[in-house]
C-alpha cells in the first residue's frame, strides 16, 4: 500500500503520476480547470492487487486564517488494484470563521473487482464556499460506494461522476445534506453506464430549514451498449420552513431497450398536525 502526498508523487514516480492524473476529471467547467492548473498537493493512496485495508483511510482537510481568506485545491488520487479493498475518509473542516474557498478533485481508479467506500464529510463554517469534483472510474466487477454529508458551508456543490465502463460494476450514490439559514447546497450527480450487465442506485435526501435552499440534479446516462443495466435514483426533502426551497431533477437518459430504470422525487412540509398530537403524547 503506497500513501501519501502527490507532491512526492510527482517528484519521484512521473510516470505513474503521467497515467494518472487528469486522466479522468475533463476539463469541462472553470473549476476543474482551476485545480488541474493551480492544485500543489492532495491525497495519494495506490492500494496493491488482491490488498483489504481494514482501518479507514482519513484524508483531514482543514481551513483557518484570522488575518484574510484562504483558497485551497486539493487534488486527490485514489487508485485501487484488482480484487483490492478500501475505505476512506474525506472531511472538511474550519478552524476559524473567515470565508475560505475550497476547490478539490477527487480522481478514484477502480480496478478489475476492487472495492471503494468512499465517504464525504463538509463540515466548514458557514462563511466559505466549498466546490467538489469525485470523478470515477470503474473497471469489471468494481464496486463502488460514496457517502456524501454536508452541514456547512454557505454556498456548496457536490458533483459525483461515475463512469461504469466494463461488466458488472455496481455504483452506490447516498447523500444527506442539512441545512438552514441563508444556506445553498448543490448535489449533481452522473451515472455513465457504459457496458452491459451494469448497477447503479443512488439515494440522496436533504432536511431544510431557515431560508435555504438545496439542488439535486441527478443523471443517468445508459449508452446503447448497456443492455441490462439496473439503475435506480431517488431524491426526498423535508422543508422545515415555509421559506426553504428545493429545486429536484432525476433524469434519464436511455438509449438501450433491455433496462430496468427508475428515479422520482419528492418535497415536502412537515404535517402541523402530526407534529402537536406528538408532543401532546410525550407531555401525557
Amino acid at each position: 500500500m503506497k500513501l501519501g502526498s502527490l507532491a512526492e508523487i510527482l517528484k519521484t514516480f512521473l510516470s505513474l503520476f503521467k497515467k494518472y492524473f487528469a486522466k479522468y476529471a475533463k476539463l469541462n467547467n472553470g473549476f476543474i480547470a482551476l485545480n488541474t492548473a493551480f492544485a500543489k498537493d492532495g491525497a495519494y493512496i495506490n492500494i496493491p492487487e488482491g490488498v483489504t485495508i481494514n482501518d479507514p483511510v482519513h484524508i483531514l482537510n482543514v481551513n483557518g486564517n484570522e488575518n484574510g481568506h484562504l483558497l485551497s485545491q486539493p487534488r486527490n488520487l485514489i487508485i485501487a488494484g484488482k480484487n483490492s479493498r478500501v475505505k476512506v475518509l474525506e472531511s472538511y473542516n474550519s478552524i476559524t470563521n473567515s470565508a475560505n474557498f475550497t476547490n478539490v478533485v477527487t480522481e478514484v481508479i477502480a480496478e478489475e473487482g476492487s472495492n471503494i467506500d468512499l465517504y464525504r464529510i463538509q463540515d466548514e463554517n458557514l462563511n466559505s464556499f466549498h466546490v467538489s469534483l469525485t470523478q470515477v472510474e470503474q473497471k469489471k466487477r468494481s464496486v463502488f460506494t460514496v457517502y456524501t454529508m454536508t452541514t456547512g458551508g454557505a454556498l456548496v456543490r457536490n458533483d459525483v461522476n461515475s463512469v461504469l465502463d466494463d461488466e458488472g460494476c455496481e455504483t452506490h450514490l447516498y447523500g444527506l445534506y442539512i441545512t438552514d439559514g441563508s444556506q445553498h447546497v448543490d448535489n449533481h450527480t452522473l451515472m455513465d453506464h457504459a457496458k452491459p450487465h451494469c448497477l447503479s442506485n443512488e439515494l440522496y435526501k436533504g432536511v431544510l430549514n431557515g431560508r435555504s435552499r438545496a439542488v439535486f440534479n441527478g443523471k443517468v446516462l445508459v449508452r446503447p451498449d448497456a443492455q441490462k443495466t439496473n439503475a435506480y435514483q431517488s431524491n426526498k426533502n423535508i422543508l422545515l420552513s415555509p421559506d426553504a426551497k428545493v429545486d429536484t431533477k432525476p433524469q434519464l437518459e436511455i438509449f438501450a431497450d433491455d433496462v430496468k430504470c427508475s428515479h422520482g422525487a419528492t418535497v415536502g412540509q412537515l404535517d402541523e398536525e402530526s407534529v402537536f398530537l406528538s408532543a401532546f403524547k410525550r407531555n401525557f
